[in-house]
């Protein structure tokens, strides 16, 4: 079976040791345990694994799933009994299970002597996270291995000393007051500190017993930052969608937050454009600094962030004195006591364009660490995608400055048409063409097929239906619409069609134009040319009657005959009214053609 803990280890718990073992899921189901276990706690019991460890050593009810509560369950389940024993609860991540233990003590001791217990340290250096036991002074009188790598610290042996030298200004830390709780209160305590020596975080796990605490401390670091970067990207995006902050301002609180994540770490943000670097955020570096970079150009050999955004790569520079990429900027750095400083480039997802570069300073000689590695990718990355957002908001801005120029430069009606909601756009020129609100026009889907001319109606909606089966991107069309005062006007549309990979029509962006003069015009025209057709007609049908007997009654006048001339002169009067009425007939022709032109052209409006 396999619980962490080798087969010879619980061969020891079960006929050598008098210690107490018991191994659980963290469902608390048991998956072994030794005979003094047994024997201890349940005396008359068959055989238990697979029963709820919960059964036989109750806790309360909304504590069921804390193995803290089961281990102080457990030193009192065994002062009950009057023995007394060093307990200890580790979860071994490796196998998702719990592991119990319990040493046997002297009893009326008030002091452990471990040289007693052979075997302890077996158990304690085969645990997975590490274990000390601290004294009433502060003092380390027992460790684990685990422990001992852990609270490693350079030129210092910490269990030789006070175990307060990792965690100073004793009386502010969580671990003085929390311990001092547990030695005062007899209580057990859990909780999480941060060592500025160590520059760890680390859980604890304390149970006091005859005067010691108990201790499991487990460094959590990557998990702490783990937990702290995730918060704060979620609230750096969701004041990204509030939009209450400007992108300058937004990249000085995400920065500000990883600072507070990494005490020892100063960071920017600088902007590349046109191959220069241009200060956007720092929230410690000192502005002297930042006023010289403003505007500095990239290079192979431009400092740490010149060159990130150069070669496109990630420098890391542990020492500015003595590295070849700062010999000419150092003494723009160094002054400010700073010694290292790593930068990442910011490259665009699809253009693969350096956009910023991310950059982290020490006060020290050092390197990442795989946690700050790890913190730098990811903030790097939403950066990346913070920047790129942003150039996205800017393109659309300026889209729809344009789009607003353009409005305000053409009297057309502009409209888009999304056939996946099924809801149509139009710009504010619809009233100033139609006499309809925004509103009035936006509120009904069909409101633009509702005020197509009757005559029309059936023609366009059937060119539509046409266009979207056919696949076609381009149409236009000529037809009349009415206005809100019920009045026609004559338009011009043409719009542009989207389709999805399928061939699904997506939306049709299109533009309306106001025609009705124009088509006035051009009506006025044809009906004109029609009565000129008409008068022309006459003039040469009806007025060459006329002119023609008159002609020939000049050529019967007789001068000789004056006595015949009478008549023919009464026939030339006749002839030359015949001519009058023709004449009248054209000019009252061309009077009812201007008078039905502007006839049609008011029933149109």
């Amino acid at each position: 079976m396999s619980f962490y803990l080798s087969e010879e280890v619980f061969d020891f718990y079960e006929y050598q040791s008098e210690d107490l073992l018991c191994v659980c899921d963290t469902q608390f189901n048991i998956k072994r345990v030794n005979s003094n276990f047994k024997k201890l706690f349940l005396p008359n019991s068959a055989l238990i694994s697979g029963q709820l460890l919960t059964d036989f050593v109750p806790i309360p009810q909304n504590q069921k799933n804390a193995p803290q509560a089961i281990l102080s369950s457990f030193i009192q389940k065994v002062q009950d009994h009057q023995e007394q024993y060093l307990w200890s609860a580790n979860l071994v991540a490796e196998s998702n299970s719990y592991i119990f233990t319990a040493k046997k003590m002297p009893k009326d001791s008030a002091e452990i002597n471990l040289d007693n217990y052979q075997y302890f340290g077996e158990l304690a250096d085969a645990l997975n996270e590490g274990y000390f036991i601290l004294s009433r002074d502060w003092k380390v009188v027992y460790y684990n291995q685990k422990a001992e790598g852990s609270f490693k610290y350079p030129f210092l042996n910490l269990f030789e000393k006070d175990f307060l030298t990792v965690f100073p200004k004793t009386k502010e830390t969580k671990v003085f007051t929390k311990f001092n709780e547990a030695f005062d209160m007899d209580c057990l305590v859990n909780f999480e500190e941060y060592s500025p020596t160590l520059k760890k975080w680390f859980s604890f796990l304390a149970v006091p017993y005859q005067g010691n605490l108990s201790v499991i401390g487990r460094d959590i670091t990557h998990q702490v930052y783990e937990r702290k970067t995730k918060k704060l990207k979620l609230s750096i995006l969701e004041k990204y969608l509030e939009e209450q902050y400007s992108f300058a301002e937004l990249m000085q609180q995400l920065l500000q937050g990883v600072e507070e994540i990494y005490p020892d770490m100063f960071t920017s943000v600088l902007k590349v454009e046109n191959a220069k670097i241009h200060h956007l955020a720092a929230p410690r570096l000192p502005k002297s600094y930042l006023n010289l970079l403003d505007g500095m150009e990239i290079g192979a050999q431009a400092g740490s962030c010149g060159t990130a955004a150069f070669t496109r790569k990630m420098v890391i520079v542990e020492d500015i004195e003595t590295d070849p990429l700062w010999s000419n900027y150092k003494n723009l750095i160094l002054p400010h006591g700073f010694k290292s400083c790593w930068s990442i480039p910011i490259i665009s997802t699809k253009e693969l364009e350096v956009l910023a570069t991310y950059g982290i300073y020490y006060q020290t000689n050092r390197k990442p660490t795989e946690y700050e590695l790890r913190s730098i990718y990811r903030i790097s990355e939403l950066i990346r995608r913070l920047f790129e957002d942003s150039i996205k908001e800017e393109m659309i801005e300026t889209s729809n400055a344009r789009y607003e120029m353009v409005s305000l430069a053409t009297n057309d009606v502009i409209y888009d048409y999304d056939f996946l909601t099924n809801k149509v756009f139009w710009n504010e020129n619809v009233y100033q063409l139609f006499g309809f609100s925004h509103e009035e026009a936006a509120q009904n889907v069909t409101w633009w097929d509702d005020n197509l001319h009757e005559e029309d109606r059936d023609r366009i909606l059937r060119e539509m239906r046409d266009v979207k089966d056919q696949q076609q991107k381009i149409w236009s069309a000529e037809y009349r619409f009415k206005c809100k005062n019920g009045e026609y006007k004559y338009v011009f549309d043409r719009a542009i069609l989207r389709y999805d990979s399928n061939g699904k029509p997506i939306n049709m962006i299109g533009a309306m134009q106001d025609i009705n003069a124009l088509k006035m015009r051009e009506l006025s025209i044809l009906q004109q040319n029609e009565k000129l057709k008409e008068i022309a007609q006459i003039s040469s049908h009806d007025l060459r009657r006329p002119v023609t007997s008159i002609l020939g009654l000049v050529s019967l006048f007789e001068k000789e005959h004056s006595e015949n001339n009478a008549q023919v002169v009464e026939y030339l009067g006749y002839a030359t009214q015949e001519l009058d009425e023709v004449i009248h007939t054209i000019v009252a022709k061309t009077l009812e053609a201007d008078h039905t032109i502007y006839l049609k052209n008011a029933k149109i409006r």
